[in-house]
């Protein structure tokens, strides 16, 4: 934990603090023993509902999808998208050969799916209240 507070108090602009973030986040990934190519949002949100000793599995469930649907609501990107772009953006400072190979922007297609199936949702929401309140 002081390793990852410490690298905060040495930023100085948007780009170290970004690093010093993402870099939290792979440490703590790292420390709970997450394979390579995990989520890193599915892990921490895991990792915030008490998956790592989820005694009452019905509870922890339950907090992962309010969670889940907090993060939804606020149109939130996702961490591994922004890990992605950051990736992206280092092959493309640092000139490797066709830095666009392999991705494509998911923050705009997540959104879009996002709004997609949240007015599903929704729909659904309101034709069981529209039901029950008949």
């Amino acid at each position: 934990m002081a390793g990852i507070l410490g690298s905060f108090a040495k930023t100085k602009s948007d780009k170290e603090i970004f690093d010093a973030g993402w870099g939290g986040v792979q440490a703590l990934l790292k420390a709970t023993g997450a394979p390579a190519g995990t989520n890193p949002q599915d892990r921490m949100v895991d990792l915030l509902a008490g998956a790592a000793n989820a005694e009452d599995v019905e509870t922890q469930t339950q907090l992962v999808q309010d969670m889940i649907r907090v993060i939804e609501a606020q149109r939130l990107v996702s961490l591994k998208a922004l890990g992605d772009l950051a990736a992206h953006l280092e092959r493309r400072e640092a000139g490797s050969g066709d830095c666009t190979a392999g991705f494509r922007p998911a923050v705009g297609d997540s959104v879009a799916a996002s709004r997609a199936e949240r007015r599903g949702k929704e729909r659904a929401d309101f034709r069981v209240l529209e039901r029950a309140a008949y």
